[in-house]
């Protein structure tokens, strides 16, 4: 059974293509859900402040995709089969910096946003150069589903809405991480970048 048939791809070799690289991120999000969920029992010492922005992460990543399917099924401005290998490309690196950042962050990553009273700022790994490797793991996947399915359209609508979920998501976690840690989180902050290392 194909979760996305020949409304989507033109040949089989895409669509198979496709298929094992979004079961892929499907699984990473399923293993970091399973992973944070077990991390949270461990230790319930926690200030919460998610302001439904977990929510709001969820309800725009399924815009997305059903954007993306949209645009791709009415051929909105399709771009060169190119594109599709580099989204695939794009959605396994992003795959694989989420999978690293959230087991380099291991107890103190949550699905939602709190903090654990007693956990200290990482600065290992990705941390080292971003402040929410996980976030850009994430939206490099995302980029790269609107990639491969190849609307102008679709791209376009991609980075508008992660400008907004990923905007506000950010605005509300580093405003905890700033109550929590104080002027270790500031001086934190003058030596890194939010998710593009040495730009942004």
């Amino acid at each position: 059974m194909y979760l996305f048939g020949a409304s989507y791809f033109e040949t089989a070799i895409f669509k198979e293509v496709f298929q094992v690289v979004f079961i892929l991120y499907i699984m990473a999000e399923v293993f970091i859900f399973s992973y944070t969920s077990l991390q949270n029992r461990k230790n319930l010492n926690k200030k919460k402040g998610d302001k439904g922005s977990c929510l709001v992460l969820v309800l725009g990543i399924i815009a997305i995709i059903f954007l993306n399917l949209f645009c791709k099924k009415n051929y909105l401005l399709i771009l060169s089969e190119l594109m599709f290998w580099i989204g695939c490309v794009v959605i396994i690196v992003g795959i694989i910096l989420r999978l690293y950042s959230v087991l380099t962050l291991g107890k103190s990553f949550t699905v939602s946003v709190q903090v654990d009273l007693n956990q200290k700022i990482i600065q290992t790994g990705p941390y080292k150069y971003i402040r929410h490797p996980a976030y850009s793991g994430s939206i490099l996947s995302l980029i790269g589903i609107a990639f491969a399915f190849r609307s102008i359209i679709g791209i376009i609508e991609t980075i508008i809405i992660i400008a907004a979920i990923y905007g506000y998501r950010i605005k509300i976690e580093e405003k905890i991480l700033e109550s929590n840690f104080k002027t270790d989180y500031q001086e934190y902050k003058t030596n890194t970048k939010r998710i593009i290392p040495f730009i942004w």
